[in-house]
C-alpha cells in the first residue's frame, strides 16, 4: 500500500498544496509580528485594573494585527485548500473565535494545534501535527467529489464521463474539466491522464480507496472518470 501511494503522491491533490504553501513561509517570512502585550504585574488594587485593561486592549491590537495578516494574504487566493492554526498558548483559540480572520477563512481553518514555540520551528511542528487532520480533510473532499460524481450518472445529465478511452477523449477535445482518478489504476495509465490533463488545462483529482465511495468508484467505474465543461451528446 505504502509503495503504491508513494509512486502517484505527485498527483494528490490538497495535501502538497497546503505543505507548499507552509514550506513557502517558513523559507520566506510573510509578515512578522511581535506580541506588545505588557508583562509583568503591578500591585495594588487600581494599579492591577489598569495593568489588566491596557493587557487586554494591547491583546485586542496584537490579534487584529494577526488577523488582519492573514487576511490579506490569503483572502481571495486560488485553489487554497485549507488553512491550519497554531502556536503556544491560548492566543490561536481566541484568533480564530474573535472575529478578526474573515468568516470565509474561518471556514478553511483545517486544524489548531498546540505547538511548543513559534516562528520556523512552530511551523514545522504543526505541520507534523496536523498531518491527520490534512488527510482527513482530503478524504472529505474526494468523497463529495465522488458523491457528486455518482449523482451525475443517476440524473443522466450528460455532464460526467467515466471509462480511460472515453475520459481520454474527453481530454483531447478539451471538454473534461476535472478528472477524477483512482489511486488503484495502473500508473502507466495515471502518467498519460496526467499528461493529458495538463494539456487540456484540467485538474485531476486522485481517489483513495480507503473510503466506500472511493472503493465504489474504482471497482464500478474503472477508477477514472471527468466531470465536462459542456454536455455530452445523448
Amino acid at each position: 500500500m505504502a509503495s503504491r501511494l508513494d509512486s502517484r503522491s505527485k498527483y494528490r491533490g490538497s495535501i502538497p498544496r497546503i505543505l507548499t504553501t507552509t514550506v513557502i513561509a517558513m523559507t520566506k517570512t510573510m509578515k512578522i509580528i511581535t506580541d506588545k502585550a505588557p508583562h509583568g504585574h503591578h500591585k495594588g488594587g487600581q494599579s492591577a485594573q489598569r495593568f489588566e485593561r491596557n493587557r487586554e486592549i494591547a491583546k485586542h491590537e496584537y490579534l487584529k494585527r494577526v488577523g488582519n495578516a492573514i487576511n490579506e494574504h490569503f483572502d481571495g487566493m486560488e485553489r487554497l485548500d485549507g488553512l491550519l492554526v497554531g502556536g503556544p498558548g491560548f492566543l490561536k483559540e481566541e484568533l480564530v473565535k474573535g472575529k478578526y480572520i474573515k468568516p470565509d477563512l474561518v471556514k478553511k481553518i483545517i486544524a489548531v494545534v498546540d505547538t511548543g514555540d513559534g516562528g520556523e520551528i512552530g511551523m514545522r511542528e504543526l505541520v507534523q501535527k496536523s498531518s491527520e487532520y490534512i488527510k482527513e480533510n482530503e478524504l472529505v473532499k474526494e468523497r463529495d467529489l465522488v458523491q457528486s460524481f455518482l449523482s451525475s450518472i443517476s440524473r443522466d445529465d450528460g455532464m460526467v464521463e467515466y471509462g480511460i478511452d472515453d475520459v481520454k477523449n474527453a481530454l483531447v477535445a478539451g471538454q473534461a474539466s476535472k478528472v477524477l482518478a483512482s489511486e488503484a489504476i495502473d500508473p502507466a495509465v495515471m502518467d498519460e491522464i496526467d499528461a493529458l490533463s495538463k494539456a487540456s488545462g484540467s485538474g485531476i483529482i486522485i481517489v483513495s480507496v480507503d473510503t466506500e465511495e472511493g472503493k465504489m468508484f474504482n471497482d464500478t467505474f474503472g477508477g477514472i472518470g471527468a466531470f465536462l465543461r459542456w454536455r455530452r451528446p445523448a
